[in-house]
């Protein structure tokens, strides 16, 4: 169950005529119970309905509601207040001095400002309970002047007082039921919580009549300390109320004469205008307190929000989400990790996330972590080979973001981590690709020649040697292209099966190919160009019912110290094969 507040539709006819009303009474109360003398009022709670109302409204919708509250403000004054000569006066004062708080807290309070923060209720303290009233007691003593109330100087300052207390008490409790209104927040309490929203009310009312009611001990500052409590549990709207009904009991026993102030032994007067300052002192003590506890909720709020919203991509993502603490240790794991790494995310919680990589990555994996904690907020980007669980190793990629507290220390690492085997594979494929003849599937000249320079870095002693088909044009203008193709293809799976594990064979030209031997002395260098340059030459290729045979010209060359050098030296030996009639083996001086 839950207690509502219905919508009040204050756009229309009916709408005028309840806020007309409500300001009446608001009047009447402030006129007839809490007068002072001479017209004014201890406390004028009337202005913050109508300033309320205003000020939540766009200024299409402020005529009729003047209008209403005009009235209501001339039928008070006359009935119970300066009286019906003062009257007009009197409602232009109130009118005048609603319209500018309401334009105030419009040009101070930008749409975009949180209902309840500090520049908020400062804006209303300073902004508008100090500084509009001013404008309304000024025109007030024209209208006490011509009902012959008082002097000016009393005049002004119990409309100052009066006007400044109310708007103080009551504005932000108005203000906050008015934005309710708006949009369209019909329930008070939810049900967990109105025992609480109507038990701090209650025990104000029964703190404050205590206070004031007994003479013998001056315990005011209880009240106060009420209300700094409350401001944890309850909303800024029930904290208003709880300031209200303290106004009104102090108020009440005051007016009788029989109240804690009287220990004071000053006159009634006085003891109002002590009690005055005792509200307004109260105001500013739980107005930080206030602020603050508004600011946490909302903080609160937007955690939450962005909680939730946190959890439901994380839930939904394909990817694996990880935070962890600054020593690496899992805090959260994403329900993702369970069909990318086959791991259960609750039994994650705890662990290092260091077991998810595979031990020879895991020094770059820390190295880059500890860059994310000294990143300062920037992503940081790492590769590793990651270990599911009864499954093979598989790549992730991973992106890793420090979170800073306010103080600029490291709370926690949010890691976005990504299945990237495919991508990894293709990647791979395409570097073979790139290193790889198509048509024989032997390395390539840019591969080779990586290899080389590689046994040479290494200081590895070895041969090269380069191969030339023996009049390959002729088998390409006899059985056409196709044929040679063929020809080739033969040669590449031929040659690869006479040859040691660590030997290279690639393809560096059209019918020109280069043979690698690590480790090769000239001598074994030579059997083995040798053998293969017999091997090949009883090598048939079938093709459209012909059988094809090729020979080859060998030269072969020690690896030395420089590639160029050596292929240098195994062309200069190719060319002396084929000079001296093909088909044979030469070898560099």
């Amino acid at each position: 169950m839950r207690l509502r507040i219905p919508p009040i539709q204050d756009h229309t006819p009916p709408g005028f005529a309840i806020l007309g009303l409500v300001y009446f009474l608001c009047a009447q109360l402030g006129t007839s119970f809490a007068q002072i003398d001479h017209g004014n009022s201890f406390l004028w709670p009337a202005g913050a309905v109508l300033t309320a109302s205003l000020a939540t409204v766009s200024t299409r919708g402020w005529l009729p509601r003047i209008a209403a509250c005009t009235l209501a403000s001339a039928l008070v004054t006359g009935m119970w207040g300066a009286g019906w000569i003062a009257a007009p006066v009197m409602a232009l004062a109130h009118m005048s001095e609603a319209v500018l708080a309401a334009l105030l807290m419009r040009r101070l309070l930008p749409k975009s400002e949180q209902v309840g923060s500090l520049n908020w209720l400062m804006g209303l303290l300073f902004g508008v309970s100090v500084c509009t009233p001013l404008l309304g007691a000024s025109l007030s003593l024209a209208a006490l002047s011509i009902a012959g109330h008082g002097e000016a100087l009393q005049n002004f300052r119990n409309w100052y007082y009066s006007h400044s207390l109310g708007l103080m008490i009551f504005l932000p409790c108005f203000t906050v039921l008015a934005h309710s209104q708006r949009r369209g927040r019909r329930f008070l309490f939810d049900r967990p919580r109105w025992p609480v929203a109507l038990g701090f009310p209650i025990a104000m009312a029964v703190v404050a009549t205590l206070c004031f009611a007994q003479t013998m001990i001056p315990v005011l500052f209880l009240p106060i300390l009420l209300l700094v409590v409350s401001t944890v549990f309850v909303d800024l709207a029930t904290l208003s109320l709880m300031y209200v009904i303290l106004a009104v009991i102090g108020l009440w026993f005051v007016r009788g004469g029989d109240s804690a102030l009287a220990l004071s032994g000053h006159s009634i007067g006085r003891q109002l205008q002590f009690l005055q300052v005792y509200l307004a002192s109260t105001a500013l003590a739980i107005m930080p307190v206030t602020s603050a506890i508004q600011h946490m909720r909302h903080l609160l709020a937007r955690l939450r929000e962005s909680e939730t919203r946190y959890r439901l991509l994380a839930e939904n993502s394909t990817d694996i989400i990880l935070s962890t603490d600054p020593l690496g240790k899992i805090r959260f794991a994403s329900t993702s990790i369970q069909q990318l790494a086959r791991r259960d995310p609750k039994r994650m919680i705890g662990h290092p996330a260091l077991r998810l990589v595979a031990p020879r990555h895991r020094r770059a994996v820390v190295d880059a972590y500890r860059r994310a904690l000294s990143a300062k907020g920037n992503s940081i980007e790492v590769e590793f080979l990651g270990l599911p669980r009864n499954a093979a190793p598989r790549w992730y990629e991973a992106h890793m973001r420090a979170v800073l507290d306010e103080a600029g220390q490291v709370e926690s690492v949010v890691s976005v981590v990504r299945d990237m085997s495919e991508r990894k594979a293709y990647e791979n494929a395409l570097a073979r690709a790139a290193l790889t003849d198509e048509l024989t599937g032997l390395p390539n000249r840019r591969l080779f020649l990586d290899t080389i320079n590689g046994c040479i870095a290494r200081g590895q002693t070895g041969c090269v040697a380069l191969i030339d088909l023996d009049f390959f044009k002729n088998v390409n203008d006899s059985y056409g292209h196709a044929a040679g193709d063929a020809v080739l293809r033969t040669f590449a799976a031929v040659a690869r099966q006479g040859l040691r594990g660590t030997d290279m064979l690639a393809r560096i030209g059209g019918e020109e190919f280069a043979l690698l031997l690590p480790g090769a002395s000239i001598e074994v260098g030579e059997r083995i160009c040798a053998r293969l340059g017999k091997t090949l030459a009883h090598a048939a290729t079938i093709y459209d019912g012909h059988e094809i045979f090729v020979t080859t010209s060998i030269g072969l060359a020690r690896l030395g110290s420089c590639a160029d050098s050596a292929m240098a030296e195994a062309d200069q030996a190719l060319y002396a094969a084929k000079g001296a009639g093909r088909d044979r083996l030469s070898i560099a001086a």
